[in-house]
């Protein structure tokens, strides 16, 4: 049986997405959404694409639709993957997840509440205190009560090392990797109005020192680099206020640290160490404990693929069920 998709956004992006599911087997495109009629109908007659339209509630509600790639301007991601999941539709989308913080967190707020009204039952705030081995799984033990899982996903972030070893599952190393901003002050503000990337970092640990102008009205600079040993540090030894200054000036001439103050600062969990430059998301099953899924090492690219991410554990999980 084949899968039917919906692909939004008929420009380059789209295309490139429409080109690759081509050459998938038993997935079909039932439909194309995008934001010129004449555009759109082009690209649809060019591959073949049965239906199109500039609204994409029509192309969700086309027959047996059950997933929407969204290839569509970065503004519209946040509300168009809302309008993907309220209609019961698993859904892709390009990156970034959102251009805002606050849309971001809306879209998360909306996948919890779909996932609620499909039976997910959410602990926050519970802390996991022990686990056995079970013949129907795993017993995981809580403060307050064991619970039976036939399947456990380990998606603990910074501490899914510890976490793996609590399942009894195999032995790997997360490297507490912090990044830090400053933001510029208001008066200087407006000197940035859009997003300002540099060539990445030439360690590969990160994209670089970038601007990334705020919803709020704020700019901020970041993140840096700095590999730790602590999980929970997120203050001791902070970068000057010159470093990035420094790294201003690369983007933007005569930035001095005058016009620049200290910001947040946020901790990435990396599965290399700094001798090397890179290592994959470990997203497969344990290789020590089958009833486990490792999903571990996701660090900044985690936001923007997590709903990719859930579906390709679900197709994990479903492997063996």
């Amino acid at each position: 049986m084949s899968i039917k998709v919906v692909v939004a956004g008929q420009g380059a992006f789209g295309i490139k997405h429409i080109e690759a599911l081509k050459n998938i087997k038993d997935v079909e495109i039932v439909s194309l959404a995008g934001g010129s009629l004449d555009s759109t109908r082009d690209v649809a007659q060019k591959f073949g694409i049965p239906h199109f339209t500039t609204d994409l509630a029509e192309s969700l509600a086309q027959p047996g639709v059950q997933a929407a790639i969204l290839a569509t301007p970065t503004q519209m991601h946040a509300k168009q993957g809302i309008q993907c999941m309220r209609a019961g539709k698993h859904v892709h989308i390009e990156i970034p997840i959102a251009d805002n913080l606050k849309d971001a967190e809306e879209l998360v707020k909306v996948l919890l509440r779909t996932g609620e009204e499909e039976g997910v039952i959410f602990l926050p705030g519970t802390k996991l205190a022990g686990a056995d081995r079970h013949p129907e799984g795993i017993a995981l033990r809580t403060e307050r009560e064991t619970i039976l899982a036939s399947t456990v996903v380990n998606a603990a972030g910074l501490y899914a090392d510890d976490v793996s070893k609590i399942l009894g599952g195999e032995t790997f190393t997360i490297y507490p990797c912090r990044g830090e901003y400053a933001e510029f002050t208001p008066a200087k503000r407006a000197l940035v109005n859009a997003l300002v990337y540099p060539l990445p970092h030439a360690s590969g640990h990160g994209l670089g020192v970038h601007l990334v102008r705020t919803t709020g009205g704020q700019v901020w600079l970041g993140p840096t680099i700095h590999y730790q040993e602590r999980k929970d540090d997120y203050e001791n030894d902070r970068e000057p206020l010159e470093h990035f200054a420094e790294s201003a000036r690369l983007l933007i001439d005569g930035v001095t640290i005058d016009d620049l103050r200290l910001s947040g600062s946020g901790i990435r969990a990396k599965l290399h160490p700094p001798s090397e430059s890179f290592a994959d998301f470990m997203i497969r099953r344990d290789r020590e404990n089958p009833a486990v899924v490792q999903v571990s090492g996701i660090d900044s690219p985690g936001l923007t693929s997590s709903l990719a991410i859930g579906k390709l554990v679900s197709e994990i999980v479903a492997e063996d069920s």
